[in-house]
């Protein structure tokens, strides 16, 4: 039997942890960060990881589940040279930020 393609991504070049980390599902990102086939900073089309959609949409609990897998790149920047740091910064969430600049 053929094993799922956890990697697989959408026409936009969404992958099932970049969704649900942008979509706040943390039960599911529990589940995909235990599974080491799970490619982590796998970017969308625009260079965007499933760390930086969290931390640009505020999903703090998200963050920090991210932040305690060391395969996580903190810094990966999308296409455009924008951190997931600037992004939090950029759309105002403040926990998010204030949460790094205490972890780092």
């Amino acid at each position: 039997m053929a094993k799922v393609d956890i990697n697989k991504v959408d026409n936009h070049g969404w992958t099932p942890l970049y969704s649900a980390c942008g979509k706040g599902h943390i039960e599911i990102v529990k589940l995909l960060l235990n599974n080491n086939r799970v490619d982590i900073n796998k970017t969308k089309n625009d260079g965007w990881t499933p760390f930086l959609i969290a931390c640009g949409n505020g999903h703090i609990e998200i963050v920090k589940l991210l932040l305690n897998d060391n395969r996580v790149d903190i810094n990966k920047p999308d296409k455009y040279g924008r951190t997931p740091f600037y992004i939090a910064c950029y759309n105002g969430k403040t926990k998010v930020v204030k949460y790094l600049l205490h972890k780092f």
